[in-house]
Parts: structure tokens; sequence; C-alpha cells
């Protein structure tokens, strides 16, 4: 673990769970690169919840004793501070949002529940530190149609039709983005809505800063916030996901559902040692307490929860910090996992707009996929010895899903 991650990590820790700063004067021989520190970060979808961290008792950041010695930069302090408001800004837009839709839905007779989001917030010590995307919300199959309608007629644009993603349907209103699911599961490798369903049936209430929602029980919501980390774990799982299973697992850490209901459906879905790897690896690394409820995740294999931790701080959130040369290799990821033929037809149906205006197009969608990557590829300037990065990053990548059962 480089300076800059380990800095990142101490923030995160204190501001999580209170854990005192190292003496960084004293740990470390050259000043800090609080840049770095404030860029890994952003790239983790983190710099909002590690920003207190830098003070004490609203008092300036010169005051902790640990920070003293490398004091961060006043100019860089005021940045992350901007920066820091503006996602808290968002963080109460979108919960504004979240509410005029969750109303309207209601005065319908919709039912809905909130997936990730606010659904996830709910565990953190303070939740407008979690930085906040789109709004995604589930709604009965039965009543999907109805819903993508109604929002259609009360002002929301459809950003992503439904025919782009089997799954769920893309919205905006107000500079929100909306995903309407009718289902959550991402492939049939995993499928997860025989509880889902049983969950909207079984809803939950929350309230975060006086906003109300409707949430799905807590083993539902452990699937959820667990598959979503496996979806994107080829593309890039980043911290701020990674943080989100985190205090769900210390929040509910205190029940005795996990060997009674969760677990059994873990394994049951193949997703047993992924999430073994994963709270342990929360527990090596990010502070995650370790009591008598978590001692299900020791038999993790320590090496497997450094690769992972690895893969974790170099694609950051979403694959951010690998920008463009992520699709490249996810692409190459893609192609080991499921064979070329599977890629090229499935991306070929997702991307060529004149299938989904003429259906009968749909055995050339593999041949139209191919032009589509030519040109891509040309795009991108990338060059042999590039590719051939990108190929041993997949390779690497592909190996990781192996082991963990992915």
């Amino acid at each position: 673990m480089n300076q800059t991650t380990a800095i990142l990590i101490d923030l995160l820790k204190k501001t999580l769970w209170g854990t005192e700063l190292p003496d960084y004067g004293t740990l470390y021989s050259e000043p800090v690169d609080w840049d770095a520190v404030f860029s890994e970060a952003k790239n983790q979808s983190v710099a909002s919840l590690a920003f207190p961290a830098l003070f004490t008792d609203d008092l300036a950041f010169n005051t902790v004793p640990s920070l003293q010695s490398t004091p961060v930069p006043k100019e860089l302090l005021d940045t992350w501070e901007s920066y820091s408001d503006k996602l808290r800004v968002k963080y109460h837009h979108v919960l504004s949002a979240q509410d005029a839709l969750l109303k309207l839905l209601k005065n319908n007779n919709i039912k809905s529940v909130i997936l990730k989001g606010a659904a996830a917030a709910v565990y953190y010590p303070a939740p407008s530190r979690r930085s906040m995307g789109d709004i995604d919300f589930l709604v009965p199959q039965d009543q999907y149609e109805e819903a993508e309608q109604l929002l259609k007629d009360n002002g929301y644009n459809v950003t992503h039709p439904r025919e782009d993603n089997s799954r769920h349907c893309g919205f905006i209103k107000d500079g929100i983005e909306f995903e309407i699911h009718h289902h959550f599961s991402h492939d049939d490798a995993v499928d997860i809505e025989e509880y889902l369903i049983n969950g909207l049936n079984n809803i939950d209430t929350k309230t975060i800063d006086g906003h109300s929602f409707p949430m799905l029980p807590a083993t539902q919501n452990g699937l959820v916030l667990l598959d979503h980390m496996r979806n994107h774990l080829q593309s890039g799982m980043g911290l701020r996901q990674v943080i989100d299973w985190m205090m769900y697992v210390n929040a509910t850490s205190k029940e005795d559902f996990w060997e009674k209901e969760l677990l059994p459906i873990i394994k049951q879905k193949n997703m047993y040692t992924f999430a073994a790897t994963t709270t342990k690896m929360c527990k090596k690394y990010l502070g995650l307490t370790d009591t008598k409820n978590i001692e299900w995740c020791d038999t993790a294999d320590p090496t497997l929860c450094e690769e992972l931790f690895n893969a974790l701080m170099s694609n950051g959130n979403f694959g951010r910090k690998k920008g463009n040369d992520n699709n490249v290799e996810r692409i190459f990821t893609s192609i080991r996992r499921h064979g070329l033929f599977h890629r090229l037809q499935e991306s070929g149906k997702h991307n060529w707009k004149a299938y989904k205006k003429h259906p009968w197009l749909k055995p050339f969608c593999w041949i139209y996929q191919i032009f589509r990557y030519a040109r891509q590829g040309l795009s991108t300037g990338r060059n042999t010895k590039q590719i051939k990065q990108d190929l041993d990053e997949s390779k690497q990548t592909t190996n990781l899903l192996k082991k963990l059962g992915i």
C-alpha cells in the first residue's frame, strides 16, 4: 500500500470509526502529497466522506497533532471543502427529488422501494457524507409499464429507453437521473428476483435527514449491495461500493439473521467466496470491527483479500482511474469470460440503433459490432504495447474473478 492510499484509508477510518490518525511526520520521511490524496478520494467517490478527518471539534486541521508536521495546504483545504460542500448540496437535492418521485408513485398507488443510494447511506454515521449519484428504484413487475408512463406524463424525460437495457429505463428531471427497475439482477448467473419480489411485500420505511423512504428489508437489501459490487467488479468496483457493503455488515452484525437468513442465500447463489473475501478485506484494511457475528468471513484467503484490495485501488469507482482505457480492458475481460461471438452479438444488439427499429437485423448484430470496435480502436489511438498491457490486465482481472467464484 503506497503512502497516498494509506493516508486516504486513515482518513476514512477516522470519519467512520473515530480511529486516531498516525503521526505522519514520524511515519514518513517526506511531506505528504495531499494533492494526490485528494485526487484519490475523488476517484474513489469518497472525498466528502474523508474530509471531516482533517478537522477536530470543528477547528482547522492544524489542531490535529498528526497533521501539524505535514499540514494540508490552505488552498487545497479550501478546494476540498468546496468540493465536499457541492456533494452535500447534491445529496439534499437528490433526496428532495426522491421525495417528489415517491409522492407521485404513492398518489398513483404504485408500490416502490429505493435501491442503493439512500438505502445504502442509511447505514452511515453521517448519511450526507455518502456521495449520491442517480436514484434507482424498483417497482412490481406488473406495475412497471404504468409507472414508466406516469413518469413520462409528469416531466421525467427518457434518457435510456427500456430497449437499451432490459433491467430498467432511465429518466432525468431537474438535473437528477432516475432509473426505474422492473427487476434488478444483472445476468442469469445470479438471479435474486424471487427475494426482491418478496421484499416488495415487506417494505421497510427509513428516514435520513428528515426524508422518509421505502426500502427493502435487511436481507434483500444486502443481496442488492452485494450483487451491485459483483457486477461492477469487472469494470471497476470502487471504495464507495465497498464501504456501502461494510457499513451494511456493521449495522446488521448485531442481528442474528446472518447465519439463519443471508448466508444460506449467498451460498446458494455462489457469492459466498466473494462476500467473505470482501468482508475480510474490510476488516483488514478499512477498520470493520471484528465481532462474533462477522466471524463467518475469517476463512477467506488473505492473499485473495490483498489482490481484491489492490484491484479496488487501481480501478477507482466504476473504473474512473483508468478512464477510457478501462473500456478496452473490460472488452477483453468480457470476451475471456463469455466468448467472442457472445460479446459481439450482445454488444451489437445494445449499440445498433438500426436493429432496434428493424428486429430482423438481429443475426447481423455481431458484424456491426466488429466495425464499431474497429472505429473505437482507431479513435483511442492505442499502440501495440498498450493493447498488450490491456490484454495482460484483462487476464489478471479474469483470474481474480475466477478466484472469487464470479
